[in-house]
């Protein structure tokens, strides 16, 4: 994809996925836009359905006629325990109440605009996702991206040298995970487990199945005590990110979040 802004503060998107946030077109009519009609960014003439664009830095004009766009949102937020991955009203705070109005400029978009790609445990804390961008939302929580996700998972017993061993390969092998509520049992796909401590490890999963990395560990025979988020899709958490707060994401994160799914 070519970049067409020079500012790196500047939001970069996919072209198609402005004009169509914008009601110029449909995603899939993108294409056909762009071949029939003039399209030009900063005065040059775009082809590319994927090239990507700033509508607060790049000047875009459909036939001569300058547009006024406005972008989608991409937050990353350093989620806390005792939240829920939801706009319905609970008996504790949703993650959406964390949010700023202030981050959810520009246009009519407001917190509601925003969802989860990826959503955690209401105990589980660390990096949460919160985007408007459906598409890459979605391509970021199907299985078959096999998008990383790597968690630091505390263990309610500790496992010695040897036990770490048998961890280790079982994960590489597949865990048989069984089934809870109504999430049918299946085996997990291969995991890369990295010991910290003899009850702390990390560990890196590609399906975010429900329960998943609790699941895993019970399966194991131990249990998740404490669980935190810190990557996906090759973003990591910002160590200078407090719990709790929110920031938008940069243009090379929205970029390496893309390409995490653009080989699939």
């Amino acid at each position: 994809m070519e970049c067409y802004d020079t500012h790196a503060s500047a939001p970069l998107q996919r072209i198609e996925r402005v004009l169509w946030h914008n009601k110029i077109c449909t995603l899939r009519g993108a294409k056909a836009l762009l071949r029939n009609h003039s399209l030009t960014v900063n005065g040059r003439r775009i082809f590319d359905r994927t090239a990507l664009v700033s509508c607060t830095q790049d000047i875009i004009c459909l036939n001569g006629q300058r547009l006024f766009l406005t972008s989608d949102v991409y937050l990353m937020m350093n989620k806390i325990g005792n939240t829920v991955c939801t706009h319905r009203r609970e008996q504790c705070p949703t993650v959406f109440d964390l949010v700023p109005e202030s981050l959810v400029t520009p246009a009519a978009l407001k917190r509601t605009s925003l969802h989860c790609a990826g959503r955690l445990d209401r105990d589980t804390e660390g990096l949460l996702l919160l985007l408007s961008d459906g598409q890459l939302s979605h391509r970021l929580t199907t299985p078959r991206f096999c998008v990383p996700k790597t968690y630091i998972a505390t263990l309610a017993i500790s496992v010695d040298s040897k036990k770490q061993i048998q961890y280790r390969e079982q994960c590489q092998q597949g865990v048989a995970v069984e089934q809870e509520r109504n999430f049918p049992a299946f085996t997990a796909a291969p995991a890369k487990l990295e010991w910290l401590e003899q009850n702390r490890c990390s560990i890196t999963l590609t399906e975010g199945k429900f329960h998943e990395v609790k699941r895993l560990f019970k399966a194991l025979g131990n249990t998740v005590i404490h669980l935190k988020r810190i990557a996906l899709g090759g973003v990591s958490l910002d160590p200078h990110l407090a719990p709790g707060k929110c920031r938008p994401l940069t243009n090379q994160e929205i970029s390496t979040l893309w390409k995490a799914t653009s080989s699939k």
